[in-house]
């Protein structure tokens, strides 16, 4: 007979706990944070601007030409407010001896913050986009490649009157990679910056930025309708279809593709807030909490027969394993950016920070939230240029 007594085995753990993978946030060098101060309380802000006037010739003698003067009126609805909470209870503390709470507080500012920049770089909207998504792995990493790329953007945005100083491009950190390889031993200023700076400083007669929050977006083809044990992967995380789902990750198989589609973005999404591993056999199952925080920031909808996925987060992988061959992912672009500096309004109404209450028992509830808006009004959007670049191509 063996004893089972393990449970009862002291584990020892470290002092602190493991450091956060933090990235740079830079939405608040590029925005035009001047209105926060002029807006307290309410949800809108008017942002009146001139209609252009077109200059005319004078004659002597004669009757001036009168242009009209006219005013046309945007608004920026202030009206997202993200929140983090958890509760904290005091016995936790005293038997744990770690600082949970400063840890979670700041884990939980920073993951609001990321959320923000997010939203803001999903604001970027332009006149102008390259005329095609360019492929980042299959572009030779020769000195063109920045010229190719973002030559035209740079040019085009110059020649619609944004003053050169002003205008910066914004890159995901895996395009930036392949920007840096192009620029080592070339003429590019970067060059010089590539390892002192984190990949920032001066790139085409712009300031660089590279951030992990700009907008990316992929689409999958659900024309048929799968069958059992079919999966898709996204950021890691997989979803398996079933004819009767009981396991964290399976989807139910509907009556048709269409049906099955529609369960497909509700799991995706927790449209029905299942916890983790909780569901049902006529919907899905929730993933777990491990994989459900691989999906922040990513949500998908349905369009017409496919899926689309939007990420605040940039670039995440997906793959897909289904009986119909048609079914594959599309391309995976991210919406790079060349864009003038403070051509997106961004308003704080409410900076990051952190709300006590009584939650249950001696536990107390911590919630990290904030109030803000983010548009590019009409002015803005042309002095921006998205370009698309592909960083996982098509399924075969």
């Amino acid at each position: 007979m063996a004893n089972s007594v393990s449970v009862l085995n002291q584990q020892k753990y470290t002092k602190t706990v493991q450091a956060l993978l933090q990235e740079s946030l830079i939405a608040m060098d590029l925005a035009n944070m001047e209105l926060r101060s002029n807006f307290g309380n309410g949800t809108t802000i008017n942002y009146p601007r001139p209609v252009y006037n077109n200059v005319s010739q004078y004659t002597k003698y004669t009757a001036q030409a009168e242009s009209d003067v006219e005013y046309t009126n945007e608004t920026m609805t202030v009206d997202n407010i993200p929140q983090i909470t958890f509760q904290y209870d005091p016995v936790d503390e005293i038997e744990n001896g770690y600082d949970v709470l400063g840890d979670q507080a700041k884990n939980n500012a920073f993951r609001m913050r990321q959320y923000i920049e997010g939203k803001f770089f999903e604001a970027a909207v332009s006149s102008y986009t390259t005329p095609a998504a360019v492929t980042v792995s299959t572009v030779s990493t020769d000195a063109t490649f920045a010229v190719k790329i973002y030559g035209t953007a740079i040019a085009t945005l110059s020649n619609a009157g944004c003053d050169e100083k002003s205008l910066c491009t914004v890159v995901d950190p895996f395009t930036f990679q392949k920007i840096g390889q192009g620029a080592l031993g070339n003429t590019f200023q970067v060059a010089d910056e590539v390892y002192k700076r984190g990949y920032k400083g001066e790139f085409n007669g712009t300031s660089l930025y590279v951030s992990a929050n700009l907008t990316g977006t992929c689409a999958l083809n659900f024309a048929t309708n799968p069958t059992a044990n079919d999966t898709i992967t996204i950021a890691g995380v997989t979803w398996t279809y079933k004819a009767v789902p009981s396991a964290a990750g399976e989807i139910d198989i509907g009556a048709d593709a269409a049906a099955t589609l529609l369960l497909t973005v509700a799991a995706v999404n927790n449209a029905n807030n299942y916890a983790a591993g909780a569901g049902s056999a006529t919907t899905y199952f929730e993933v777990s909490k491990a994989n459900r925080a691989k999906l922040a920031g990513l949500s998908v909808a349905q369009v017409s027969t496919t899926m689309v996925l939007t990420s605040l987060r940039g670039y995440r992988p997906v793959s897909s394993a289904m009986t119909a061959a048609a079914d594959d992912w599309g391309d995976f672009s991210v919406t790079t950016l060349v864009m003038a500096k403070k051509a997106i309004d961004m308003v704080l109404q409410k900076n990051v920070s952190l709300a006590i209450r009584e939650g249950t028992g001696l536990a107390m509830k911590y919630t990290t939230w904030g109030k803000f808006g983010v548009k590019t009004f009409t002015e803005g959007a042309d002095r921006i240029a998205k370009v698309p670049v592909i960083l996982q191509a098509a399924e075969a």
